[in-house]
């Protein structure tokens, strides 16, 4: 039985990722970015309201220069790229699968907290289901979710500068 629901959720899956690659890279993109934000958000203030986990430094052009390129870029090519292609290569069909996995690696990335790191297993997952539905649209699917990414941590550190002023 639960080998039978996971198919049953794996094929709702394929079925999503499959509808997402019909859509606009650029829409895909920011529908990423904002669904990160929202999660991010209920995380923040209902959730686990006061809750002050995850990098702490000055937020200054090398902590900026870390989260909004260097984190991104590397994040997304071994989570994202490697690990999804990996097991795709092995296992074409596989897609909730890659997805999963590829998370909960990108989770364990960010081990600040037990809710920081549930909230970037939501993020990870965000962010492989991107690159999933960007792939199958035979387009640069490593560009498209490093730009989420990138565009997300960076706004990220905005409003932790905002919020410090």
């Amino acid at each position: 039985m639960l080998v039978a629901s996971y198919k049953s959720i794996s094929n709702g899956y394929a079925q999503l990722t499959k509808q997402f690659s019909n859509w606009q890279t650029v829409f895909l993109v920011l529908l990423a970015i904002v669904v990160n934000l929202l999660i991010t958000s209920f995380f923040s203030f209902v959730l686990f309201p006061g809750h002050k986990a995850g990098p702490v430094t000055e937020p200054d052009i090398y902590f900026f220069l870390t989260i909004f390129i260097l984190a991104p870029f590397l994040e997304t090519y071994f989570v994202q790229r490697g690990i999804i292609n990996y097991i795709l290569k092995k296992w074409p069909t596989e897609l909730l699968m890659a997805c999963l996995i590829s998370s909960l690696v990108f989770a364990a990335f960010h081990y600040y907290s037990i809710p920081y790191i549930l909230k970037t297993f939501l993020s990870g997952f965000i962010y492989g289901t991107l690159y999933i539905s960007v792939k199958q649209k035979e387009q640069n699917a490593f560009l498209a979710t490093l730009i989420a990414h990138a565009v997300f941590n960076g706004l990220g550190f905005c409003i932790t500068l905002l919020l410090r002023s």
